[in-house]
């Protein structure tokens, strides 16, 4: 996470109408977002860069509100810059595309018209010119609009998940990196997205304890399964996995309006760990609860007792070679 995301906190009082909140000088509803109270680099001078316009999407108002609510949620987890770039890069394509179809909204978008739009980009652009990694953005973009919209019950969406074989950047033959893949294989392959919804629905029906000791001299003692915590919480929210074993005791709330919140400390850029708040799902609000109450009996017995995943280190023989009890740890 850099600097320039840590101005930008998504408000916690998200309402039925999101109309009046702000963003920097402008307000939700506005045709234009203001973006240059959050830029503190080179590019900030780039005009383009400076200003989300929705007035590209004026004569398709069903598709306005979730990229709207995408955009807002992402403006608190990157760089302006970054967010800037893929609406801009992203939002003509998709109003050339829906003149193609006739069609109005994102409702459309099932797996069979995703796939058509990723044809219809290639057939249309010249490759050569806007490079596949430039396409796969694009591509990237509007799925990622459809799976986050569609995890907070944003309207206007499709009903059913848009699935994939593989991961847009391997279909376009690169990575997020940019670098082409075709030739000579991927540098990083990606997990493809069926098989990472496997996991996650894997992950949700693991046991949350792997054993629980009765001998007497660890007895209480419990052995967590935390890739099933890990996993599962670093999906929905995007943090790194050193972030999520770091989470602390009390991380997460539920406000006035019945949405849940997840408090962290990221510390990349600052000098100083500075607080982020991420908006999460009612069922990542109660797994990070129940986890807070099975690693309760290791926060007891643990020198460093405010996080939420521990492990159990074993400790060295005494000098007459009697063992000692073993010792829940914060897991690094």
């Amino acid at each position: 996470m850099n600097s320039s995301a840590f101005k930008f906190h998504v408000t916690e009082n998200i309402m039925e109408s999101w109309d009046n909140l702000k963003i920097g000088n402008s307000l939700f509803c506005d045709d234009i977002w203001d973006l240059t109270f959050l830029k503190n680099n080179k590019k900030s001078g780039v005009h383009s860069n400076n200003y989300l316009k929705f007035k590209f999407l004026k004569n398709y108002p069903e598709a306005i509100e979730p990229i709207k609510r995408y955009l807002y949620i992402r403006l608190g987890q990157v760089k302006a810059l970054t967010v800037a770039q893929k609406y801009n890069t992203f939002v003509n394509k998709l109003v050339e595309f829906f003149e193609y179809k006739n069609i109005d909204s994102l409702e459309n978008f099932d797996s069979k018209m995703f796939l058509e739009f990723n044809l219809w980009l290639k057939k249309k652009q010249d490759v050569k010119k806007y490079t596949s990694h430039y396409m796969a953005k694009i591509t990237h973009t509007l799925y990622s609009i459809i799976s986050i919209g569609q995890s907070f019950n944003f309207d206007n969406l499709p009903k059913d998940d848009v699935s994939l074989d593989i991961s847009v950047f391997d279909w376009w033959g690169t990575n997020k990196e940019d670098k082409l893949t075709r030739q000579n294989g991927p540098t990083h392959r990606n997990i493809a997205l069926p098989i990472w919804k496997n996991i996650i629905d894997k992950a949700w029906n693991e046991e949350s304890i792997l054993q629980t000791y009765s001998t007497k001299l660890n007895e209480g003692l419990l052995k967590i399964n935390n890739a099933k915590f890990g996993i599962l919480i670093q999906a929905h929210t995007g943090l790194r996995i050193s972030e999520v074993l770091y989470l602390k005791t009390g991380c997460v709330e539920k406000d006035k309006y019945d949405k849940f919140w997840l408090t962290t400390f990221i510390e990349k850029t600052e000098d100083e760990p500075t607080q982020h708040k991420i908006l999460i799902p009612e069922n990542i609000y109660k797994l990070i609860l129940h986890l807070e109450e099975i690693t309760a009996p290791l926060r007891d017995e643990a020198d460093e007792n405010e996080y939420l995943f521990y492990t159990l280190r074993k400790q060295n023989k005494k000098l007459n070679g009697i063992k000692k009890r073993f010792k829940p740890v914060p897991l690094e």
